[in-house]
């Protein structure tokens, strides 16, 4: 699914995306309405705590909903 679809889903589940190619590093975003954006985390850390997306991940189609 695109970022958009996976989002909407996540949010109403109360949980975050990852992208296909982020499982072999347990990594995905929790979306937010708030100044830190997507909040990126991988198993053992914050990775990042106001993550934005780059054009290929706006583009990409592997989004999931995860976590």
């Amino acid at each position: 699914m695109n970022i958009q679809e996976a989002i909407k889903e996540a949010v109403e589940q109360k949980r975050g995306i990852a992208r296909e190619p982020w499982k072999a590093v347990s990594m995905w975003a929790i979306p937010t309405n708030t100044n830190l954006c997507m909040i990126l985390l991988s198993k053992d850390e914050i990775a990042s705590s106001c993550w934005e997306p780059n054009a290929d991940d706006l583009t990409a189609n592997d989004w999931f909903v995860y976590g």
